[in-house]
């Protein structure tokens, strides 16, 4: 099932990029804001860069918005961030990436 619009190279181009400049972490907020919770930490994945053009892609590829920050690097420029955290997006794209993407060293 091909949720999103999305051809085998621009996965790649995803993986690489992902690879490169993106955090894949689990939000574990839910549990310390509800003390019987017994949902599962969420995962995500979350991509920051002065580069708006390549920011803008890859929330154009997942159907995403990005923001910017109010903060600014060290010599002034504006951050791009996007943030994909929903379920149904992770759980299509995360087994497409993981081929492309590079083995931890040995």
């Amino acid at each position: 099932m091909n949720i999103l619009n999305i051809s085998e190279i621009e996965i790649a181009w995803l993986a690489g990029l992902f690879e490169g400049e993106a955090y894949f972490g689990l939000d574990k907020r839910s549990k310390k804001r509800y003390l019987n919770s017994t949902s599962p930490p969420a995962p995500f994945i979350k991509i920051a860069m002065t580069d708006e053009d390549i920011i803008y892609r890859v929330a154009k590829l997942l159907n995403k918005k990005y923001y910017i920050p109010s903060r600014l690097t060290k010599t002034g420029k504006k951050v791009f961030v996007c943030y994909i955290g929903d379920r149904k997006t992770l759980i299509y794209l995360l087994p497409k990436i993981l081929p492309y993407m590079g083995e931890e060293p040995r």
